[in-house]
């Protein structure tokens, strides 16, 4: 005979229990009626829920609109995090493209200097133009002149600067 049926077993612990006498929590809506409870009829009566018990409420979660009004909010706040990066991303692109435009600038008047440069050193643009500007002559044919001025330093010239680095730090 199983435990459902034993007559001397209270209803409360009838079938498999977690823990021993505890309660039995049953819908509204169930009915066990007497007529298909067998042959093996123990006398026990039937339960039924009157119509006046409310049914417990165990859904404990959001209603539908405060959902959608998070969700709404949720999407607002990614929306301008996501704008505030592609402005960003795009200051950056516009800043970078300054500073490419910039070198692109740079390395053109680097190489226009460059010609300029190779131009000035040639041996006779600076001839002509140390004889144009400066007056001055080619060394070819003159004779030097040795020049000796003793009297031309003045007598502590082994103190000044000029005498060398030792008499410089004394």
């Amino acid at each position: 005979m199983s435990l459902a049926r034993n007559p001397n077993m209270p209803y409360a612990v009838a079938g498999r229990q977690t823990q021993p006498f505890e309660r039995m929590h049953v819908h509204s809506n169930v009915r066990v009626p007497a007529a298909e409870a067998s042959v093996d009829y123990d006398g026990r009566m039937s339960y039924s829920a009157p119509n006046s018990v409310r049914r417990r409420r165990e859904y404990a979660g959001v209603p539908m609109r405060a959902a959608a009004a998070l969700v709404v909010i949720a999407v607002f706040i990614l929306s301008i995090f996501y704008l505030s990066a592609v402005s960003n991303r795009s200051a950056v692109y516009k800043n970078r493209q300054q500073i490419v435009n910039d070198m692109q600038s740079l390395q053109k008047e680097i190489t226009e200097l460059q010609v300029e440069v190779a131009r000035a050193r040639d041996s006779s643009t600076i001839c002509y133009q140390a004889a144009q500007r400066l007056g001055m002559v080619s060394s070819q044919g003159v004779k030097p002149i040795e020049i000796y001025a003793p009297n031309t330093r003045p007598a502590n010239a082994d103190s000044s600067l000029s005498a060398g680095s030792v008499a410089a730090w004394r």
